[in-house]
């Protein structure tokens, strides 16, 4: 135990207030970071005449047609029945942002507050706080969290079921369920790298030193995919309200499996190549798919760790601080290597999901993600919290067995 006085909240007052700081500067500065403005206008569009009653299910707006193609339509609408709500009780639309800023402020205390639980045996509450802004600073959660549509309470979502995997709650898969369900309520292009990441998170709940990784493997998958199952039920009551909106079933289940195969290119409906050239890169036009595709994984990593066409997603030089405060304070490559000595399988398996949870929207949806590489290197939010885990994970582990 560390002979220390409790920092608790002293550390989680100034870190909110550093979050809170970033939040109203980027609110300030939209142009800072990437904003999807098109789509906030339409989620605010729907939720408006919701609000005044024009409509039910929030998928549409006055003046449009409903069979007009669009793809909004295979997207929940989560996000729009929120702003509805906030317009329905006469608030003023200028400070909704209030919203999913503060949601994901209190996600984000709870996380840490879930490290303190966890780590704070062996690490100091300020060097922790430290380390955990070393990711909750960044632009792509920090500018991201005042986001109308879908940048903010899907990342809220998937930090509240890390923070109850970090707590080893008795009775956390009954809450992944409902979580899961919220998530799959909100947008589609998260929840694959969010169930994958507690899924990894879980791994270190089941596992111990020495033992066989299948069981902990199968244990952890286990309760994870209580909270993809929870994704699914979202997905389906989604499904169902297009089946209400349009009053065919058929119509439903065909706007969702087109969107679905044609971003998974088995059916190519996208023109990649023309819509690239169009909006995003003038060096794709005419390119071959199979060429355009072979690029999307480099430009989602250089997309997201350096500035890319106004786009900023993190500080690079921010990063390769953390890692040397890492190797520092926590030892990171000296853990590392003696865990590659000591339980290969471990460290194959380390690699494998640090790997797997940027890039699975990718490998499952490779359209999709080379037209919107820029968007989808969000996914390394996860890849963030996933190193988070391991370094503290590594400095328990190797504490606790010299203690």
């Amino acid at each position: 135990m560390l002979d220390q006085k409790d920092h608790t909240y002293s550390s989680l007052l100034w870190f909110s207030l550093g979050f809170l700081v970033l939040a109203i500067y980027y609110t300030a500065n939209p142009q800072e970071v990437l904003t999807h403005y098109h789509n906030s206008e339409i989620t605010y569009l729907k939720a408006r005449d919701m609000a005044l009653g024009k409509h039910t299910y929030g998928m549409f707006f006055d003046g449009e047609d409903l069979r007009t193609p669009r793809y909004e339509f295979h997207m929940p609408e989560g996000p729009t029945y929120v702003m509805a709500l906030w317009l329905k009780l006469g608030l003023p639309i200028k400070l909704y942002k209030i919203v999913p800023i503060l949601t994901s402020l209190l996600a984000h205390i709870f996380l840490l507050w879930a490290i303190f639980s966890r780590y704070g045996h062996c690490i100091s509450k300020p060097k922790l706080a430290l380390f955990f802004s070393w990711i909750a600073y960044q632009p792509m959660i920090v500018a991201w969290s005042k986001a109308v549509d879908d940048g903010s309470f899907n990342i809220s979502i998937m930090i509240i079921m890390i923070s109850l995997a970090l707590l080893r709650h008795k009775k956390r898969h009954l809450y992944y369920l409902p979580l899961g369900l919220l998530l799959g309520f909100q947008e589609f292009y998260r929840q694959p790298m969010m169930i994958l990441l507690l899924w990894f998170v879980e791994i270190f709940n089941f596992h111990q030193d020495k033992k066989s990784l299948i069981k902990p493997l199968i244990l952890s998958f286990s309760i994870a995919s209580i909270a993809g199952a929870g994704v699914v039920l979202g997905v389906l009551f989604h499904i169902y309200q297009l089946a209400l909106v349009w009053n065919h079933w058929g119509d439903a289940w065909a706007e969702m499996a087109g969107a679905a195969l044609g971003r998974a290119s088995i059916e190519n409906d996208l023109n990649n190549t023309f819509y690239l050239a169009k909006m995003e890169d003038q060096k794709f036009a005419g390119a071959p798919l199979e060429w355009v595709r072979s690029k999307t994984v480099w430009k989602i990593f250089h997309t997201f760790f350096w500035y890319d066409n106004g786009r900023i997603h993190i500080w690079p030089i921010t990063f390769v601080a953390g890692i040397v405060y890492a190797a520092i304070h926590f030892h990171f490559t000296q853990h590392l290597s003696k865990l590659f000595k000591s339980s290969t399988s471990l460290f194959l398996v380390i690699l494998l999901f640090l790997f797997l949870i940027p890039n699975i929207w990718t490998i499952l949806m490779p359209n999709h993600a080379s037209i919107h590489y820029y968007y989808i290197a969000k996914d390394y939010i996860g890849f963030f919290w996933a190193l988070c885990i391991v370094i503290l994970e590594l400095f328990r582990r190797n504490t606790n067995l010299s203690s």
